[in-house]
């Protein structure tokens, strides 16, 4: 009301991710968008160009960024900077040795800086992850394997997690890629 804006109409979240990510062709040939959002995780299939099946799972990227917060003794704020820094769901004989700083929030509103190796980073990560990957799967497997599209194409803020591509591909047993928007005109390149 303050913007002088009305609503035009309502769209389904995954379909309009799917717009905006997904190819024609990939639409045409048969595809299935997983779209790792804040609050919840929504998948869409496409076959035939047209969208045949919708579904969301209330879990996203905020549980993870509550996880390594109740996890690491921080607040949301730092979380959210480590997931988007640091966060991964593959871990590397690399990430045992890697230290990361972690603000610690004392009762007293004091923080105080603690040094962890970023393996505890990953290992807070992975399993919310898997999770919503399993809760995709037995999804996906109720409808049917012979109704799922192709490929996979994996988009939304959570799905930047490095790694998470070929934990995907793992868990769906598929073809993954991550998607960005790509039909929109005029969209800058760090707004995608």
């Amino acid at each position: 009301a303050q913007c002088h804006l009305n609503i035009a109409g309502y769209i389904a979240s995954p379909y309009a991710s799917a717009t905006a990510c997904l190819t024609e062709d990939e639409k045409e040939l048969g595809v299935t968008m997983i779209d790792f959002g804040a609050g919840n995780t929504s998948i869409a299939i496409y076959k035939n160009g047209t969208i045949v099946y919708t579904d969301n799972i209330t879990i996203g990227g905020l549980h993870i960024t509550k996880d390594i917060a109740m996890g690491l003794s921080t607040n949301i704020e730092t979380a959210e900077r480590l997931k988007t820094l640091n966060g991964n769901v593959m871990a590397t004989s690399r990430d045992e040795q890697e230290i990361i700083d972690v603000p610690q929030i004392a009762e007293d509103g004091t923080s105080d800086i603690t040094h962890i190796e970023k393996s505890k980073l990953i290992n807070i990560i992975r399993p919310r992850a898997e999770e919503i990957l399993e809760l995709v799967n037995k999804r996906l497997n109720r409808i049917g394997r012979t109704n799922i599209g192709g490929n996979i194409v994996i988009t939304g803020g959570a799905s930047q997690l490095g790694g998470l591509t070929n934990l995907t591909s793992r868990i769906l047993n598929r073809q993954v890629r991550s998607g960005t928007p790509e039909a929109i005109e005029g969209i800058a390149e760090s707004t995608k």
